[in-house]
């Protein structure tokens, strides 16, 4: 009998159980994060159950009749089956009836309100099922990834990573996502549009430090206080509101709450109709403005919202929200992404004066990948209102995208414009520390973090600076941190991809097999499984988790002619990758085949785009594999050209704190030996057997650089050396993956794991 929704239902779906009134999907005390889309074919699954619901019905149901094609749906199914931790080929939530739609496997089971919640705060927490023992993971009940979920844990005084755990900052500020009290669910866009809104208002407040959204978002079920809050967010105080819409007329409460005692200091309501909204966001942020900052002109109060007619307004609200729908979750939605789009379009044409709206369709798009189609919005943008630091940020993304100059010029103006803007703040800190500046980096990187501290990206990005500088103990500090302040697949990637760089990869092999256990449907877990066995030399292992043939396994296996035959395959479907035109040079000149490596590359445009200020690490090798090909084609004066050029970035690189990590020494003796510099260039391989990580083997014994080395003893034993890293790191996992197999085995924490691994 299929299962009726009421408000404040809890129905059981298997393992899982859903909270209607919260909107909410657990198993376990594990939050499954489901987009709306999602939310809803759920829900309509768990009506019909045990009753097969057709396309049509679904189209009818969850799109509300809006034209959408089989294959959306389709697409949905996946999206919801990934986050649920189910397999198609053999499903435990979702059945496929062939000819007529899908049902819902398990049996759908409303459940009493208060017996759930007195079985659910007896459930002891889980974090999901290990099974990095065995070699192959099946499915297991384990919480689709919580991208932004804060964990508490118990922290040592020697736990925090140099500049992340700051004091708190005197005017700080959070606004908390405001609760919807409405009787509609659907009125939610609105009161998160409304604190998303405040946030934008207040930043551009001079004396105040406002937490950017990502990071006070993730508090908005508020399953604790708010003074334990205000500590998490470093903040002194915090805006909390609530707003209920009767009929037509909607509420506002909103207050100010003190961080350390929790105690409200000052609060106030706020009430009109739908077309009055506009107005009373003003009121709003004038109101707490002049609670926080009462010296201050006002001027805030229409900055960061520009004044919008009521229909924009909504429109802008809803755009909006489903744009942070996707930029919330790990993994691109683009169907609900293109819907953001069309409607930041549809408010471009209601308010063709708005910065605001035009700002916002570019960084959508550029979000997409289309840097064309932001072009026109940008430049409409700072027409409009050159003192936008949205549309300097659009600016600096677009030209880092398309390789234009004055990136860097954009990104600063963006932080010149709103101090507190943690995206700029980063994009600027990665542009900087591709120019090689070595302390100026850090200080953006902090920074960002400091205003958005419950981001995962944040402390990722972090990481890989301090790794890919070679700081390894700031790196292992920072993957520490990321240990004790989030749980899921995708925070688990990062630590994995961070033990990499410091060239602890036995460790990274446990951390991935640890996110693949949780989401086994997400490819990217599987593909960073596979390339670290790989690393290692283990290619059956690898083939297991990316049975392939995959482009970067034949790679590290060296099997160069089967991936130039996969990787033509790659390029006529996707050209616009350059790693795989990257690729295919360093294949065609592994098997000396020079002219058609020096083809492929030039067709990516190298080398004007490694030594462009917009280069990134890839264009850098691109580079080199050109160089060395060019040179074995007797264009020798054009070689040493290129090499000249690079060889004083990389220099500078071991200059400013990398002469730890492996990658400029092993490009630093490519160069060199492309220079006719024999004793430099075995220098340089003599450093890299001191160097932590793992070089690239096939570049080290395959790249026509070296080949000119081959008969030096010390080329000889470097390539020994890389070899006895890769041997002694394979002996080494089964230790490693049991010691943390144990560990989590036993319930330990991800925090408590890694400490186990020092």
């Amino acid at each position: 009998m299929a299962a009726k929704r009421k408000d404040g239902t809890r129905l059981g779906i298997g393992d899982c159980e859903v909270d209607t009134g919260r909107r909410e999907v657990r198993r376990g005390r594990d939050i499954i994060r489901l987009p709306k889309l999602s939310y809803r074919m759920l829900l309509v699954l768990a009506e019909a159950a045990p009753a097969v619901v057709t396309q049509d019905e679904l189209v009818e149901r969850v799109w509300n009749g809006r034209v959408v094609s089989p294959e959306t749906v389709t697409q949905r199914v996946k999206l919801l089956r990934a986050a649920l931790g189910d397999d198609a080929s053999q499903p435990r939530y979702i059945a496929l009836v062939r000819g007529q739609g899908y049902r819902l496997i398990p049996d759908v089971v409303q459940h009493d309100p208060d017996a759930a919640a007195e079985a659910l705060a007896a459930t002891p927490v889980r974090r999901g099922v290990s099974a990095i023992a065995i070699p192959f993971v099946v499915a297991v009940a384990a919480a689709a990834s919580v991208f932004l979920l804060w964990t508490p844990a118990p922290r040592d005084a020697a736990s925090g990573i140099t500049g992340i755990d700051r004091p708190v900052r005197p005017n700080s500020i959070a606004v908390l996502p405001f609760e919807n009290t409405s009787r509609d669910p659907d009125d939610a866009y609105v009161s998160d549009g409304m604190a998303s809104t405040l946030i934008d208002q207040l930043s551009h407040v001079d004396d105040l430090n406002v937490i950017a959204r990502t990071s006070s978002v993730v508090f908005r079920d508020r399953d604790v206080d708010t003074a334990t809050i205000a500590s998490r967010l470093g903040v002194e105080k915090l805006v909390e509101g609530s707003l209920e819409r009767e009929d037509d007329v909607f509420s506002v409460s909103v207050a100010i709450v003190d961080g350390e005692s929790g105690f409200r200091t000052w609060s106030e309501s706020f009430e009109g109709d739908r077309a009055a909204l506009p107005v009373l966001q003003r009121e709003i942020a004038a109101a707490i403005i002049a609670q926080l900052s009462p010296d201050y002109e006002g001027r805030a109060a229409s900055r960061g919202s520009q004044q919008l007619d009521p229909t924009a307004y909504d429109l802008m609200l809803l755009a909006r929200a489903r744009y942070e729908d996707v930029r919330d979750q790990p993994i691109v939605d683009y169907e609900i992404l293109d819907e953001a789009i069309r409607m930041y379009r549809q408010l471009t044409e209601l308010t063709p004066d708005s910065a605001q709206a035009w700002s916002r369709l570019a960084i959508a798009l550029l979000y997409k990948g289309d840097s064309l189609g932001a072009a026109g919005p940008i430049n409409r943008a700072i027409a409009i209102d050159p003192d936008s630091a949205e549309a300097h940020y659009a600016l600096g993304l677009s030209r880092w995208l398309r390789y234009e100059e004055g990136t860097g010029e954009a990104y600063d103006r963006a932080v010149s414009l709103n101090p507190n803007y943690a995206d700029a703040r980063e994009a600027l800190a990665k542009y900087i520390w591709h120019q090689l500046v070595s302390d100026v980096p850090e200080r953006h990187f902090l920074h960002a973090l400091e205003f958005d501290a419950q981001r995962l990206t944040r402390y990722a990005d972090l990481a890989t600076y301090y790794g890919m500088s070679g700081r390894y103990a700031e790196a292992r500090e920072a993957a520490r941190v990321i240990a004790e302040r989030f749980e899921g697949a995708s925070a688990w990637m990062a630590i994995a991809r961070t033990l990499e760089l410091v060239g602890d990869i036995d460790e990274a092999i446990a951390w991935a097999l640890r996110a693949h256990a949780a989401e086994p449907t997400r490819a990217d877990t599987a593909w960073m499984v596979a390339e670290l066995y790989a690393r290692i030399g283990d290619f059956e292992t690898a083939r297991r988790y990316d049975p392939g043939p995959a482009f970067n396994l034949l790679y590290w296996e060296r099997r160069y002619s089967e991936m130039i035959e996969l990787g033509d395959d790659l390029i006529f479907d996707q050209p616009g990758q350059p790693q795989i035109w990257y690729g295919m040079g360093r294949a065609f000149a592994a098997t000396g085949d020079y002219e058609r490596a020096i083809d492929y590359l030039r067709r990516q445009n190298i080398p004007a785009r490694a030594i462009s200020k917009n280069r990134r690490a890839n264009d850098e090798e691109a580079l080199v594999t050109l160089a060395g090909a060019l040179k074995a084609t007797g264009e020798s004066g054009r070689a040493r050209e290129l090499a000249e050029w690079f060889r004083p970035y990389l220099v500078t690189m071991l200059s400013t704190g990398a002469d730890q990590s492996w990658w400029p020494h092993l490009y630093l003796a490519c160069v060199d030996s492309i220079l006719d510099d024999r004793p430099a260039a075995l220098a340089s391989l003599e450093r890299l057997q001191g160097t932590r990580g793992m070089p690239w083997y096939p570049l080290l014994v395959d790249a026509p650089c070296f080949r000119d080395l081959a008969d030096s003893a010390v080329y000889r034993e470097t390539v020994r050396s890389v070899e006895a890293k890769k041997a002694a790191l394979r002996a080494r996992l089964p230790g490693t993956l049991a010691r943390l197999d144990r560990a989590w085995a036993n319930g330990a924490s991800a925090a408590a794991a890694f400490r186990t691994s020092d």
